[in-house]
């Protein structure tokens, strides 16, 4: 158990090396902020996409599949909000969206997390929440990762459950009762067979 316990962490950490991170935002000079900070932590092998609409970020989106979004709530075209309502409409199982606000949105960022956005930043004039990038962008990777190795071992049961289920089926019992067939005339004038084979016997 411990030797695939430590499998399964060298294999979380290999696999989150990688992926595609979609930035969202209508100010480049934010969007570069991000972009470096990620690219000098330990995502530079990750491929980084930008848009600066909503619509934009969607399209984005659905061509380049990403693992995270990070989303600004403010946009020029609509608000990061209604964006992520129509991102949850576009796909069956999105990326982990991340909702970036100013310091008074606090309440905008309840909102996207009730509506599915994985977690949130206030975006700070000294621009110091990009040190929580790194942290916040790799607990979401685990986590992701966590949930496909979770899944691969529930499909990698679920054929022998599905036979055992089957088998259990078949060892069934049958209970049905049998069926007394009766011969519709007999050799009597009509009786029963069997109530002929019984007068039969009679002295």
């Amino acid at each position: 158990m411990a030797g695939e316990s430590v499998t399964g962490m060298q294999e979380t950490h290999r696999h989150a090396a990688t992926g595609v991170i979609l930035i969202i935002d209508d100010d480049e000079i934010d969007r570069m902020a991000c972009r470096r900070m990620l690219l000098k932590e330990r995502f530079s092998g990750f491929r980084i996409v930008e848009a600066a609409l909503g619509l934009e970020g969607i399209r984005m989106a659905e061509k380049e599949q990403p693992d995270v979004v990070l989303l600004d709530y403010r946009l020029p075209d609509d608000d990061g909000i209604n964006i992520l309502r129509m991102m949850n409409s576009a796909f069956d199982a999105g990326p982990a969206v991340v909702m970036m606000t100013g310091a008074r949105d606090l309440e905008i960022a309840v909102d996207a997390m009730r509506l599915g956005a994985r977690d949130y930043l206030v975006k700070d004039p000294d621009k110091n929440y990009l040190a929580l990038l790194p942290e916040i962008i790799d607990r979401i990777m685990r986590e992701r990762i966590l949930r496909q190795q979770k899944h691969r071992r529930r499909m990698h049961c679920a054929p022998p459950i599905r036979r055992w289920n089957s088998v259990c089926r078949n060892a069934r019992p049958n209970w049905r009762k049998p069926t007394r067939r009766w011969r519709t005339r007999s050799s009597c004038g009509g009786a029963p067979a069997k109530c002929c084979s019984r007068n039969a016997n009679r002295p």
